[in-house]
């Protein structure tokens, strides 16, 4: 994770874990395997209100969070 200097954003990068499969009768620990495969950011831009930013796979979206009371 990576903090902003205002301390409002939190970032990190996203992974895809590979293995093998649950429940699997031979589990091979050599098959677990991880790859980058995006970002994500949170930014609190009040103390109701957020932005949720993702680049995933080449896939890209921002949410507007809302605290609902």
């Amino acid at each position: 994770f990576q903090n902003n200097i205002d301390g409002n954003t939190v970032s990190a990068d996203v992974y895809r874990y590979t293995g093998s499969k649950w429940g699997a009768t031979l589990y091979d620990n050599h098959a677990i395997a991880n790859e980058k495969v995006g970002t994500a950011k949170l930014t609190f831009t009040s103390d109701t209100t957020a932005i949720f930013e993702y680049n995933v796979s080449n896939s890209s979206r921002s949410v507007k969070l809302i605290k609902i009371e």
